[in-house]
C-alpha cells in the first residue's frame, strides 16, 4: 500500500478512527474478526456488507422494499467489487490510488453534490419529490458541504484533485438520468445511489484503519456519513418517501421503484469498474477541459 505524507499514527489501532461512528464500527469488526488485519479482502467486504446493509434494522413498513435494500446489491456483484478487494487489500500504489480519489472525488463527491442533485430539483415538480430532494440537499451541506470537506481530506493527504474525469462524468450523467425518470424509478435509483453509499464509505473507511490510519485524523468526513444520522438515515427518508408516493399515485408501482434501485446498483458498479480501469491503465486519468 502507498504511504501518504501524514506521520504515521502512534496511537492503538482502536483509537484511530476519527469519530465515535467510525470507532464503533472498528471495534465491532475487531471483536467479530479476530486478526482482522490478516484477513482476505473478501471475507472484509462480506462482513461490511452485513453490517452496514443486511443485518440493519428494517427501513420500511413494506417488507419487498427491506428485501430490496438489504439484498438487492448481491445480485449485481457488485459487493465484492474488484476494485473495493484491491482498496481493502492495500493493492494500489500511491499514484493508483490517487487516480482513484481523483474520479471518486468528481463522480461520488461533487459531482452527486453539485451534478445530480441540482438537476434532480428540476427533474420534477411533484411536492414530495422536491422537499425530499431538498432535505438530502441539507444534509450533504451540514455541518458545511460534504464534497469540500472530503476534498480537503484528499488535499492533506498529499494528492491533486485535477478536473473532472470521463468516468467521473459519465457516472454523473447516468445518476442525471436516473434522478430524471419517472418517480416511482427516480425514487428507486435514489434508493439504490443512497444504499451503496452506505457500504462505499464503510468499506473506504476500513481500508485506511487498514492500511493508512493515520489519515482518517484529518477529517469528520466519516463520522458524517457512517453516523445514524447518515447514510443509514438517508435510505430510511428515501424508503419513506416511497411509501407515501406508492400511496398517493396510483401510476406509480413497486416494479418502478425495483428496477430504479437495480440500475442505480448497476450504474455504480460500472463506475467502481470504470475507475479501476482507470487506475491500471498506463497513461494518466483523462480530465474533461
Amino acid at each position: 500500500m502507498f504511504e501518504t505524507t501524514i506521520d504515521k499514527a502512534t496511537k492503538p489501532a482502536s483509537e484511530i478512527p476519527s469519530g465515535e461512528a467510525p470507532r464503533r464500527f472498528f471495534r465491532l469488526m475487531q471483536s467479530d474478526l479476530e486478526n482482522h488485519e490478516k484477513r482476505p479482502g473478501v471475507e472484509i467486504a462480506n462482513w461490511i456488507y452485513r453490517q452496514r446493509v443486511s443485518a440493519r434494522a428494517n427501513p420500511s413498513t413494506l417488507p419487498w422494499l427491506n428485501e430490496l435494500v438489504k439484498t438487492g446489491m448481491e445480485s449485481s456483484g457488485h459487493v465484492l467489487n474488484p476494485l473495493y478487494i484491491d482498496l481493502l487489500e492495500g493493492r494500489l500504489s500511491k499514484t493508483e490510488f490517487g487516480r482513484f480519489l481523483r474520479s471518486y472525488f468528481w463522480g461520488s463527491g461533487y459531482g452527486f453534490q453539485r451534478v445530480v442533485l441540482k438537476a434532480a430539483m428540476k427533474a420534477h415538480e411533484n411536492p414530495l419529490w422536491r422537499d425530499y430532494i431538498k432535505a438530502i440537499v441539507l444534509e450533504e451541506n451540514t455541518p458545511s458541504s460534504h464534497c469540500e470537506i472530503f476534498r480537503r481530506f484528499v488535499t492533506d493527504q498529499g494528492f491533486e484533485i485535477g478536473k473532472m474525469t470521463e468516468v467521473a462524468n459519465d457516472f454523473n450523467q447516468k445518476m442525471v438520468a436516473g434522478y430524471s425518470a419517472r418517480l416511482d424509478y427516480a425514487f428507486g435509483y435514489a434508493l439504490g445511489i443512497e444504499t451503496e453509499a452506505d457500504y462505499q464509505i464503510s468499506l473506504l473507511a476500513v481500508q485506511y484503519v487498514r492500511h493508512a490510519p493515520s489519515a482518517l485524523h484529518l477529517t469528520d468526513f466519516f463520522e458524517i456519513h457512517m453516523s445514524e444520522t447518515g447514510e443509514e438515515e438517508h435510505a430510511k427518508e428515501t424508503c419513506r418517501a416511497i411509501e407515501v408516493l406508492l400511496e398517493s399515485d396510483s401510476s406509480s408501482n413497486p416494479a418502478g421503484v425495483m428496477d430504479g434501485f437495480n440500475q442505480a446498483i448497476l450504474d455504480t458498479r460500472d463506475y467502481i469498474l470504470n475507475i479501476r480501469a482507470e487506475v491500471n491503465s498506463t497513461d494518466a486519468a483523462k480530465e474533461l477541459m
